[in-house]
């Protein structure tokens, strides 16, 4: 970078070092110190936020950087204790992308994971989601939110479609484990019996 400080694609890739850092970080110490928390997001999360800023700065037409940013807001949101503002810049981020590449599948994604699982708004999710496998339908993730979306609204039938479409395009339980498909399946199953029970007079 010292040879080429305006080069997009190395800052890219050093955010990228730096937030592994935090991730290893994080697996070696899983009860934290707050104190000493905020210390390693100093040296990692914040540092692979500046770098993205500056990739994103040199290059705003390029998604990848505009796409790691998203998630490092994101990280940054979960590593503060939720505090809103990161949350939001994940978002913006997300949306850039969405206007001059419409096509970003992950991009979708991402904001059908923050409606869901941030924000609680299940049917902006199921949008977003859907929009992302419009793209890309063999995207495992997506089918799986989706999945878990029509249970929660109380639809087996569609839940259960979405959990065949994760069978066919993952058999070897490659992206999902057998575990999380098989608890995924009895849910589903008793959804299904309990609208199916006749109703009692």
């Amino acid at each position: 970078i010292s040879y080429e400080p305006k080069n997009s694609t190395l800052h890219t890739k050093l955010g990228i070092v730096y937030h592994a850092q935090f991730e290893v970080w994080q697996v070696n110490n899983p009860s934290p110190a707050e104190s000493q928390k905020k210390k390693v997001m100093q040296e990692t999360i914040f540092k692979a936020i500046k770098e993205q800023e500056l990739a994103v700065s040199f290059d705003s037409q390029d998604s990848v950087p505009h796409f790691f940013l998203g998630m490092e807001y994101k990280s940054a949101y979960e590593a503060t204790n939720h505090e809103r503002v990161w949350l939001t810049k994940s978002i913006n981020e997300f949306d850039k992308i969405i206007k001059f590449d419409p096509e970003n599948m992950l991009s979708y994604h991402m904001l059908g994971v923050i409606n869901y699982v941030d924000l609680g708004n299940i049917d902006s999710a199921e949008k977003y989601f859907l929009k992302a496998l419009e793209i890309e339908p063999r995207f495992i993730e997506s089918h799986m939110f989706l999945a878990n979306i029509y249970i929660e609204k109380s639809d087996p039938v569609l839940a259960r479609e979405e959990l065949e479409k994760i069978k066919l395009f993952d058999p070897k339980n490659l992206s999902i484990s057998k575990l999380v498909l098989t608890d995924l399946e009895t849910r589903i199953n008793n959804l299904s019996e309990k609208k199916n029970s006749p109703s009692p007079d």
